[in-house]
């Protein structure tokens, strides 16, 4: 088998944590040699068409994603994956929809909130905090490795004077931050591996905070990750064993690791960060989709305990990668149909919430669309829609109508495929059945405007494989920076 392992292109002065995803890489491509596979590395820049190049050139079967960030920036994780669906290339780890969700702690936590499951309060960058005064830590939103977490980040506030320090912290980092409770408890971690169709919980492990000084916050920061001169670095050893000492605590926390995987569609392996407070309450720090494997990295350490080698775990990781992509191949017949129905709105929201780029905003349009089609009729209402489903699951939605005052032009305002679909050619599918289906209805021109955001760009690709051409931008249109591209292109004439 050819293998891509695809990860950050790291400079020689880059900081500790992120050469150590070099390693990492290593590892992997001795494990994959010892597999059989035949590899070839690739780093991954934000210039996603000469990665789209490369992989081009080697053909690889299957791709292991390592990515962490592009150009440094953490934001842009789920940029690769993004287009590695696009490619329609199978890859380890998480989707682009998982990542995305995983990687942004503030949508995280408000995943977690709305599903029931216990996670810190905390207060976002611009909104009000409660006036009475507590601790929190002050967190960075994406950045993981303990980036920005030291004692500094820890303060006692509430109200105007916590929005002040968050903003103050914030340009002190360079990183946009948010507030969260601070919990003075166990620090404790839970890894997952995939097995058969699922995910089995490895042995919990536990940070313990050893002779620890007097008011210190326990925070396992980055000086405890990357600093062995450190006293934090000395401190914080790693314990396993919970399950002899602790059994019911053992099992609540791999249960809530295990009900994390299911709520933010995980794949392959994860690693979920948890606080267990006084009095004994486990609360969900992070989601990690992709966790490290380099070779001193706990994750592994758990492995072993369960008897699996690196290799193995390797293995599972593969094999959970090409059983995804082969059971997306084997489901049903994929259905089109045109007309809305009821259950339709809940579909167009979560496809739409899913994609990871748009606001609010754009969410409720996009269902006012469908709401407005399903109330008065696509004719009545100009809102035509085509949605891609296998049995019960939409897998994807076109949105598309006449332009008022044209002869024969036709808006393409949403085209939406949904993680389980991606990555197959069905954005491609939903694409020209809808071209179909506007010139059936007369139209000769389509329309598309999408934004100039560079986590926009595996769209345009989209767009541009497909025969549009961008007809005119429109500067800072959606906000400073954030231009509008308009596409347009001529249809064949179906005679």
């Amino acid at each position: 088998m050819k293998v891509a392992i695809v990860h950050d292109a790291i400079a020689a002065s880059g900081r500790v944590d992120e050469r150590d995803a070099l390693i990492q890489a290593e590892l992997v491509a001795e494990l994959l040699g010892e597999l059989g596979a035949t590899c070839e590395r690739i780093e991954a820049t934000s210039d996603l068409e000469a990665l789209a190049t490369r992989l081009r050139a080697f053909a690889p079967e299957l791709v292991v994603n390592l990515v962490e960030s592009l150009d440094g920036v953490a934001e842009r994780i789920h940029w690769v994956p993004r287009w590695l669906e696009a490619l329609g290339l199978p890859f380890t780890g998480g989707g682009s929809a998982a990542i995305r969700a995983t990687s942004d702690k503030l949508a995280a936590k408000r995943r977690l909130r709305a599903a029931g499951l216990a996670t810190p309060d905390w207060v976002e960058p611009g909104a009000a905090a409660p006036a009475t005064p507590r601790r929190w830590l002050l967190k960075p939103i994406y950045e993981d490795a303990g980036i920005a977490i030291d004692d500094a980040a820890v303060v006692y506030a509430g109200g105007a004077k916590l929005e002040e320090l968050l903003l103050e912290r914030a340009k002190q980092v360079g990183r946009p931050l948010f507030a969260e409770a601070y919990l003075d408890g166990r620090d404790f971690n839970v890894g997952l591996l995939a097995k058969g169709g699922g995910f089995e919980a490895l042995p919990p492990a536990e940070v313990v905070f050893e002779r620890w000084p007097e008011g210190k916050p326990k925070l396992y920061g980055f000086a405890a990750k990357w600093d062995p001169a450190s006293l934090e670095w000395d401190r914080t050893p790693t314990e396993f064993g919970l399950a002899e000492r602790e059994p019911a605590l053992a099992a609540r926390l791999a249960a809530l690791a295990l009900r994390c995987a299911e709520l933010f569609g995980l794949s392959g392996y994860a690693r979920i960060d948890l606080r267990v407070d006084a009095d004994g309450s486990p609360f969900v720090l992070e989601v990690n989709s992709n966790p490290c494997l380099s070779p001193e990295s706990g994750y592994l350490e758990a492995a072993a305990l369960m008897n699996l080698s690196p290799r193995e775990v390797l293995a599972r990781i593969v094999d959970a990668a090409r059983l995804r992509s082969e059971e997306a191949a084997a489901r049903g017949p994929l259905v089109l149909r045109e007309a809305v129905e009821p259950g339709d709105l809940a579909a167009v929201e979560g496809l739409v919430r899913e994609a990871g780029v748009f606001s609010e905003a754009e969410i409720a349009l996009a269902v006012s669309l469908a709401e407005d089609a399903l109330a008065h009729g696509a004719e009545a209402s100009g809102h035509h829609f085509l949605f891609a489903c296998r049995g019960e699951r939409t897998l994807g939605y076109s949105c598309f109508g006449p332009i008022d005052g044209t002869a024969d032009s036709f808006d393409l305002y949403w085209i939406v495929v949904g993680a389980a679909g991606q990555g197959r050619g069905l954005g491609r599918r939903v694409l020209a059945e809808t071209e179909a289906r506007i010139r059936a209805r007369g139209g000769r021109c389509v329309w598309v405007e999408t934004s100039s955001r560079r986590d926009y760009a595996p769209t345009r690709a989209f767009y541009e494989r497909a025969g549009y051409a961008v007809a005119a931008r429109l500067a800072d249109f959606y906000a400073p920076g954030d231009d509008k591209w308009i596409y347009a292109k001529t249809l064949a004439d179906s005679r």
